[in-house]
């Protein structure tokens, strides 16, 4: 989906739904697209506030010892539910084939970055930022975008 995204753009991963399968497809999309909206200005404003920084650093000094303190190890994402299912689903596929595409997950794809983008124009960032692939604290909000769209 992603390289489809990349290379075709969304409206050709929306296309390739069949009509009876549109319906899950805006069901997803309705149902994350402001709850990731949410969670976006968070990203955003922490990292216009300097707070994202700062939360990085002190994250980090937990990783060695500390006044007697054990070390914290740093969690690993590949442990995550959503990790473990895509790598068992990943090695039974043939190499290149993705498999058929679920509406739903094509759904709050298309809805988060969606939501991303109109953030992003809000805050009038230029277009080339936009495309060029901005991730918003994609990697330390992962576990919240899927509480949320668990939710």
């Amino acid at each position: 989906m992603s390289k489809t995204v990349s290379t075709r753009g969304m409206l050709v991963v929306c296309k390739c739904l069949v009509r009876r399968r549109k319906k899950g497809f805006e069901v997803a999309y309705n149902a994350t697209y402001y709850p990731c909206m949410d969670i976006l200005c968070e990203c955003l404003e922490d990292k216009a506030s300097g707070s994202e920084t700062c939360s990085v650093v002190l994250a980090g000094s937990r990783f060695y010892k500390n006044n007697g303190l054990s070390v914290f190890s740093m969690g690993k994402i590949g442990h995550t539910r959503m990790w473990k299912l895509s790598k068992r689903v990943c090695s039974t596929q043939p190499a290149g084939d993705l498999g058929p595409l679920c509406p739903f997950t094509i759904g709050v794809y298309v809805a988060l970055m969606m939501a991303q983008i109109e953030f992003l124009r809000k805050k009038m960032h230029s277009y080339s930022e936009i495309v060029n692939g901005a991730r918003l604290g994609s990697r330390n909000r992962v576990l919240r975008f899927d509480l949320i769209i668990t939710q």
